[in-house]
């Protein structure tokens, strides 16, 4: 099922699906159930989106809504606050559907594509850590993700050919 999801949204926002397909599998190893709270989001200056308000239409607490918005969920484990400022509206634990976690998950690659200019590397580095940064030294903040999600990446186009 979650095969014609990636194949779905990769047409609707002409992406590589193995790109898709890797992101996945290193994100939640093609779990759709998972959730992981991101606490360091706060101290790293990560504010929320509208809080108050979607805490209101999805009848939760405030204090759950700002859990939730900084909170990775679904099997591309999109930040909440991410899914929000994308236009989400419902519940963020609906992100946890197969379909619309990939759908917002394929949004935002999506728009790192065209910020990035559809630099694959740059674009994986953004997803995992919000923008491309690297060090002094030339790699990724978040090298060891750029790593294990072409590893996969590779892994998947020679299995196409």
């Amino acid at each position: 099922m979650i095969e014609m999801f990636i194949l779905k949204y990769s047409i609707i926002y002409k992406l590589d699906a193995d790109l898709i397909r890797a992101i996945i599998a290193i994100e939640s190893s093609a779990q759709s159930k998972c959730i992981r709270c991101e606490p360091t989001l706060e101290s790293k200056g990560i504010g929320y989106h509208f809080p108050r308000e979607s805490a209101k239409n999805n009848g939760l607490t405030f204090e759950q809504e700002k859990l939730l918005q900084h909170s990775s969920i679904g099997s591309m484990q999109i930040l909440g606050v991410r899914a929000r400022e994308l236009g989400f509206e419902g519940h963020l634990l609906d992100l946890c559907d197969p379909e619309l976690g990939i759908n917002y998950g394929s949004i935002n690659l999506k728009k790192l594509s065209e910020r990035y200019g559809n630099d694959e590397e740059k674009i994986v580095a953004a997803y995992n850590a919000g923008s491309a940064i690297k060090r002094t030294s030339g790699m990724y903040i978040n090298q060891g993700y750029v790593d294990k999600v072409f590893i996969k990446l590779r892994e998947y186009r020679r299995l196409k050919n």
